[in-house]
Protein backbone atom coordinates (compact mmCIF):
# COMPACT_ATOMS: atom_id res chain seq x y z
CA UNK A 1 0.00 0.00 0.00
CA UNK A 2 1.24 3.19 -1.28
CA UNK A 3 0.43 6.59 0.47
CA UNK A 4 1.85 10.01 -0.45
CA UNK A 5 1.07 12.98 1.49
CA UNK A 6 3.44 16.06 0.18
CA UNK A 7 2.24 18.31 3.40
CA UNK A 8 2.86 16.19 6.12
CA UNK A 9 4.81 17.99 8.80
CA UNK A 10 6.83 15.53 10.97
CA UNK A 11 7.89 17.42 14.92
CA UNK A 12 9.86 14.50 16.29
CA UNK A 13 12.15 12.26 14.44
CA UNK A 14 12.04 9.90 17.20
CA UNK A 15 8.43 9.27 16.79
CA UNK A 16 8.60 8.17 13.26
CA UNK A 17 6.64 4.90 13.31
CA UNK A 18 8.28 3.06 10.35
CA UNK A 19 10.91 -0.19 10.39
CA UNK A 20 12.80 2.43 7.71
CA UNK A 21 13.37 5.72 6.69
CA UNK A 22 14.63 6.88 3.60
CA UNK A 23 15.76 10.09 2.86
CA UNK A 24 18.30 12.14 0.48
CA UNK A 25 21.44 14.31 0.84
CA UNK A 26 22.79 16.95 -1.51
CA UNK A 27 26.45 16.95 -1.92
CA UNK A 28 26.95 20.19 -1.97
CA UNK A 29 24.53 21.48 0.51
CA UNK A 30 27.04 21.22 3.25
CA UNK A 31 25.01 19.58 6.72
CA UNK A 32 22.28 17.43 6.50
CA UNK A 33 18.78 18.40 5.71
CA UNK A 34 15.41 17.72 6.49
CA UNK A 35 14.58 14.14 8.21
CA UNK A 36 18.42 13.28 8.00
CA UNK A 37 19.45 16.71 9.37
CA UNK A 38 17.24 15.88 12.55
CA UNK A 39 18.50 12.54 12.66
CA UNK A 40 21.91 14.37 12.40
CA UNK A 41 21.18 16.09 15.21
CA UNK A 42 19.67 13.22 17.47
CA UNK A 43 23.05 11.27 16.47
CA UNK A 44 24.85 14.26 17.87
CA UNK A 45 26.10 14.79 14.36
CA UNK A 46 26.67 11.59 13.21
CA UNK A 47 25.78 11.77 9.84
CA UNK A 48 27.94 15.01 9.36
CA UNK A 49 30.79 13.66 10.55
CA UNK A 50 30.92 10.99 8.41
CA UNK A 51 30.62 13.80 5.67
CA UNK A 52 33.32 15.65 7.04
CA UNK A 53 35.26 11.93 6.89
CA UNK A 54 34.27 11.70 3.34
CA UNK A 55 32.65 8.31 4.37
CA UNK A 56 29.12 9.61 2.89
CA UNK A 57 29.32 12.19 0.03
CA UNK A 58 25.90 12.67 -1.08
CA UNK A 59 26.85 11.90 -4.66
CA UNK A 60 24.57 10.69 -7.03
CA UNK A 61 22.61 7.39 -6.40
CA UNK A 62 24.94 6.17 -3.35
CA UNK A 63 23.39 5.04 -0.45
CA UNK A 64 24.15 4.30 2.53
CA UNK A 65 22.62 2.34 5.80
CA UNK A 66 22.66 3.49 9.79
CA UNK A 67 21.23 1.47 12.34
CA UNK A 68 18.96 3.26 14.52
CA UNK A 69 17.87 2.39 18.07
CA UNK A 70 16.60 4.09 21.30
CA UNK A 71 15.48 7.04 21.07
CA UNK A 72 13.88 6.33 17.19
CA UNK A 73 11.00 4.03 16.92
CA UNK A 74 12.42 3.51 13.48
CA UNK A 75 15.21 0.55 12.98
CA UNK A 76 17.15 1.90 10.41
CA UNK A 77 17.85 4.78 8.04
CA UNK A 78 18.98 4.88 4.11
CA UNK A 79 20.58 8.05 2.99
CA UNK A 80 20.42 8.37 -0.75
CA UNK A 81 22.55 10.63 -2.57
CA UNK A 82 21.09 13.09 -4.88
CA UNK A 83 24.61 14.94 -6.50
CA UNK A 84 24.02 18.62 -6.88
CA UNK A 85 20.84 20.57 -5.70
CA UNK A 86 21.61 22.59 -8.72
CA UNK A 87 21.17 19.71 -11.13
CA UNK A 88 18.60 17.95 -9.34
CA UNK A 89 15.54 17.93 -11.82
CA UNK A 90 12.74 15.72 -13.11
CA UNK A 91 15.10 13.39 -14.86
CA UNK A 92 17.28 12.83 -11.92
CA UNK A 93 14.20 11.92 -9.70
CA UNK A 94 13.46 9.57 -11.98
CA UNK A 95 16.64 7.96 -12.21
CA UNK A 96 16.79 7.70 -8.43
CA UNK A 97 13.39 6.11 -7.65
CA UNK A 98 14.37 2.80 -9.14
CA UNK A 99 17.75 2.73 -6.61
CA UNK A 100 15.50 3.79 -3.95
CA UNK A 101 13.03 0.50 -4.54
CA UNK A 102 15.84 -1.50 -5.50
CA UNK A 103 17.26 -0.85 -1.85
CA UNK A 104 14.14 -1.38 -0.14
CA UNK A 105 13.48 -4.81 -1.99
CA UNK A 106 16.97 -6.22 -0.67
CA UNK A 107 16.53 -4.37 2.83
CA UNK A 108 13.05 -6.04 3.32
CA UNK A 109 11.76 -3.34 5.70
CA UNK A 110 7.90 -4.34 7.09
CA UNK A 111 6.93 -0.36 6.83
CA UNK A 112 8.98 2.38 4.83
CA UNK A 113 9.23 6.37 4.59
CA UNK A 114 10.57 7.62 1.67
CA UNK A 115 10.91 11.88 2.22
CA UNK A 116 11.87 12.77 -1.13
CA UNK A 117 12.85 16.87 -1.86
CA UNK A 118 10.09 18.08 -4.83
CA UNK A 119 11.82 19.69 -7.31
CA UNK A 120 13.13 23.16 -7.22
CA UNK A 121 10.55 25.27 -8.27
CA UNK A 122 7.82 26.17 -5.97
CA UNK A 123 5.34 25.29 -9.48
CA UNK A 124 6.57 21.35 -9.35
CA UNK A 125 4.88 20.62 -6.35
CA UNK A 126 2.48 18.77 -8.06
CA UNK A 127 5.30 17.54 -10.89
CA UNK A 128 6.81 15.52 -8.22
CA UNK A 129 3.72 13.78 -7.00
CA UNK A 130 2.37 12.80 -10.22
CA UNK A 131 6.21 11.18 -10.76
CA UNK A 132 6.39 9.52 -8.09
CA UNK A 133 2.95 7.82 -8.21
CA UNK A 134 3.57 6.94 -11.62
CA UNK A 135 6.91 5.17 -10.27
CA UNK A 136 4.73 3.33 -7.57
CA UNK A 137 1.92 2.79 -9.90
CA UNK A 138 3.81 -0.11 -11.71
CA UNK A 139 4.69 -2.25 -8.87
CA UNK A 140 3.05 -4.46 -6.26
CA UNK A 141 4.89 -3.49 -2.94
CA UNK A 142 4.86 -6.48 -0.49
CA UNK A 143 5.06 -2.90 2.23
CA UNK A 144 3.57 -0.53 3.56
CA UNK A 145 5.43 2.18 1.96
CA UNK A 146 4.79 6.14 3.03
CA UNK A 147 5.90 9.08 0.93
CA UNK A 148 6.73 12.42 1.98
CA UNK A 149 7.75 15.76 -0.34
CA UNK A 150 9.69 17.83 1.29
CA UNK A 151 11.19 21.19 0.88
CA UNK A 152 15.17 20.90 -0.48
CA UNK A 153 16.25 22.98 2.80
Amino acid sequence: MLTIDPYKKIEFVEDIQTDLICTTLFEDLGAPKGIAGMVDWRLNGFISQNIVNQKVLGVFRESTLIPLGPPFSSNRLCIFGLGSWRSYNALQLKRLLPKIVQTMMQIKPTSCLVCIPRLLKESYKEETQEIISDFFATFEMPMQIEIQITPIA
